[in-house]
């Protein structure tokens, strides 16, 4: 799993992201593009909402992806960024969940779901969608997935 999570320059940071979508092209059925979000100087949002895959398995796979970014701007520096918070999942063609990657949830969110989390965490699900557990994926604070991990997962997996 990934390592770093830390500081990149903003536009490689981008750059990054939309180099192995497009390398993903290649297992879509419709290639897709990041919804890129300005929302303030400081807050951008990456999204991409079904992207329909054809896995190493030959199985149908849709994922979904959701990033919020900060954006810093350094004192006679270039902007950078860094994720702070995500939510990775996948499903089924039926809509039934198979895996699904979320950041910590907000402790001091005034609705709190039954699985709400203050740790980095994977959902996992059976074969007819049931969740059946959540798992720790913080490790040492810093190896909790990247898309690209996520999405070879889900290549490889299902």
């Amino acid at each position: 799993m990934a390592k770093n999570h830390g500081w990149t320059p903003r536009d490689e940071y981008f750059k990054i992201h939309y180099q192995f979508l497009r390398f993903l092209e290649l297992y879509m059925v419709f290639p897709k593009e990041y919804d890129h979000q300005v929302v303030t100087e400081s807050h951008e949002i990456l999204r991409v909402r079904q992207i329909v895959l054809n896995t190493w398995n030959g199985n149908t796979v849709h994922a979904y992806i959701t990033k919020d970014i900060e954006i810093r701007r350094p004192a006679g520096g270039r902007p950078e960024a860094k994720t702070y918070s995500y939510r990775y999942h996948a499903n089924q063609p039926d809509g039934r969940s198979l895996i699904r990657y979320c950041s910590p949830d907000d402790p001091y969110e005034p609705v709190k779901q039954a699985n709400h989390r203050t740790f980095h965490h994977r959902h996992i699900f059976d074969q007819n969608g049931n969740e059946i557990r959540i798992e720790n994926t913080e490790g040492s604070g810093t190896d909790w997935p990247h898309v690209s991990d996520f999405l070879n997962e889900v290549l490889q997996n299902f």
